[in-house]
């Protein structure tokens, strides 16, 4: 009797510690596409696992469990005999093998101070790069190294079954590198609108009083200090009135101060220019407006009120910097040069909507701090000829040239953008100075005389500064 009950006691306590046993959770550590072997207390004839994709398992004896890891994550897995009890369970805690990484960040990037970490199934980056080109490199080195990974793990599991194949997500880490260069770029920018204009006139302009008629003068082009008076401008050359003579043919009142005629030719160069200075942050966008707005109506309301919509037009420029090394930077610019264009309005419910012509350009160039690119070759060719002419005579064959006149403009402008980059930290207030400061204007008697008594003031300068910074080329469209 003493026997039977000690033997009985015994089963209870190996039964309470087989119920503890089975009924511990103590995490098994895996890394992705690592395996540990299950000893069993005995034999399994169900084996189930929460999640195949981060781990799976094979049974190579009835009492052993070979369990692997497939990707970064936690799952549980659970043993049961012939009777459905519970022999072991456990939750499988699966992460980034992080010390292969480790070594070759170290191995190809020395200079930078990183060290990846697995935690919660996601990879984490810390610490500091000495470039925004390097934490790229990081990044996709880290992100290679998941996927190939996993790739291992995913090849590993086909062998048990479809179902614990791995799944098509996205891998990425986490990146918490911070950059040690200076991150912040100034941008000078010059933006020139070069113009070549072109006006030929040709033709007979009367005054008042020609041919009876008051306010005759029918041309479309004002004359300036450069015309003159033909009878004056032939007249004086081959000693013969003209126009004298003519008067005696045609029986026509005509004089110099009542006839003319213009042939200009007028050929010029013109600069429009903006110059914005601008700092940003790598990888933010510095914006610039010079210009205006104007209301656009795009809707209705209920009450049959306009909605109104705000377009603007004029110089735009949209800049995004980005460093990527000590000397290099990335700038991606956006410039936009835009008019209102009256020719091309159009009413919508009683309100005159201008165009707008613009002339727009998108790119990214990489450049050294300090170094400059330039952008051109946006042009816009605005032609137009007119003829105006007294009726009758001006349809004469050959002397009816007498009587019309000819105009022709083309108007031809190019789009410049000058663009210069510099890799810059934040200065003290003591170290910065405005154009304004220390400036001391002439006075009366130093214009008068045109003399300096100023030595050690800043004064403007009288002269022309032939060594002050201009565009190159001819007239601005020959780079």
């Amino acid at each position: 009797m003493r026997y039977l009950s000690f033997i009985n006691q015994v089963k209870l306590v190996l039964s309470s510690l087989l119920f503890i046993y089975a009924g511990q959770s103590v995490a098994l550590e895996l890394s992705v596409s690592e395996g540990y072997l299950i000893n069993l207390p005995s034999k399994a004839t169900t084996i189930f696992i929460a999640n195949p994709n981060i781990a799976s398992y094979q049974v190579p004896a009835a009492n052993k469990i070979f369990v692997f890891g497939r990707q970064a994550g936690s799952t549980n897995l659970y043993a049961l005999d012939g009777n459905g009890s519970v022999i072991f369970s456990d939750i499988i805690k699966v992460q980034h093998d992080t010390r292969a990484l480790n070594a070759q960040v170290t191995e190809l990037y020395p200079q930078a101070r990183v060290e990846a970490i697995s935690n919660n199934g996601q990879l984490l980056l810390k610490g500091t790069v000495p470039s925004a080109i390097m934490a790229t490199a990081v990044i996709e080195l880290a992100r290679s190294y998941m996927v190939s990974a996993n790739n291992e793990a995913a090849s590993a599991g086909e062998q048990k079954n479809a179902s614990n194949s791995s799944n098509n997500q996205v891998l990425e880490p986490i990146n918490q590198l911070a950059v040690t260069l200076p991150n912040q770029v100034n941008i000078r920018v010059r933006i020139a609108e070069v113009a070549r204009t072109v006006t030929t006139q040709l033709g007979l302009h009367p005054g008042e009083n020609f041919l009876g008629i008051q306010n005759a003068n029918w041309s479309q082009a004002s004359l300036d200090s450069s015309s003159m008076d033909i009878n004056q401008a032939v007249g004086k050359v081959v000693g013969v009135d003209i126009f004298g003579s003519l008067n005696k043919i045609f029986g026509l009142k005509l004089n110099s101060h009542t006839i003319m005629l213009d042939a200009l030719a007028k050929e010029g160069a013109a600069k429009l220019l903006a110059e914005p200075n601008l700092t940003a942050m790598s990888g933010e966008t510095a914006t610039f407006m010079a210009g205006g707005e104007f209301p656009v109506p795009v809707s209705l309301t209920q009450n049959n009120q306009v909605v109104i919509e705000y377009k603007k037009y004029g110089v735009l420029l949209n800049i995004t910097p980005t460093v990527l090394s000590d000397r290099r930077i990335s700038l991606k610019i956006e410039p936009e040069v835009s008019s209102l264009d009256l020719n091309s309005a159009q009413t919508f419910n009683g309100l005159s909507v201008p165009g707008i012509k613009a002339r727009r350009a998108k790119t990214t160039v990489e450049l050294a701090s300090g170094e400059s690119f330039m952008l051109a070759g946006l042009l816009m060719n605005d032609e137009s000829n007119s003829v105006s002419k007294f009726p009758f005579l001006g349809d004469i064959p050959v002397l009816g040239a007498l009587f019309r006149s000819t105009s022709y403009n083309r108007n031809e402008t190019e789009l410049v953008i000058i663009a210069e980059a510099y890799v810059v930290e934040p200065s003290r207030e003591k170290n910065l100075a405005l154009p304004t400061d220390f400036y001391t204007p002439y006075s009366d008697l130093e214009r008068l005389f045109n003399v300096s008594w100023q030595q050690d003031a800043l004064v403007p300068s009288l002269s022309v500064d032939d060594k002050q910074p201009r565009l190159l080329g001819d007239n601005g469209f020959y780079y």
